[in-house]
């Protein structure tokens, strides 16, 4: 099975090497929409694929903009006055307000 799958990942153009752990996954077919609730939903494929979990994987870079570390070790020195920022306060999450 895993050399069937390593040969298909070829075929379709993906280099793998020696695939330890496979995981099922299913396509998104789709966006709709329910209007009794007001929210988007995911539409999945009923077929399901094997591929290699290192496909799935991904690490983010260290200095990456949207790192959490990054982002709670910048110290109030490095605002500056009349610079807008937004609320993570959990009361008060996305108010928009400005340096004083």
């Amino acid at each position: 099975m895993v050399n069937r799958q390593k040969f298909r990942l070829q075929d379709a153009g993906f280099l793998v090497k020696d695939p330890k752990v496979f995981v099922s996954v299913s396509k998104v077919i789709g966006v709709a929409f329910d209007s009794m609730k007001c929210e988007y939903y995911k539409m999945y494929d009923d077929a399901q694929e094997l591929i290699p979990l290192s496909m799935m994987l991904r690490k983010r870079d260290v200095h990456h903009y949207l790192n959490m570390n990054l982002r709670c070790k910048s110290f109030p020195q490095s605002y500056t006055k009349g610079e807008e920022v937004v609320c993570l306060n959990m009361f008060l999450f996305g108010v928009i307000g400005k340096v004083d």
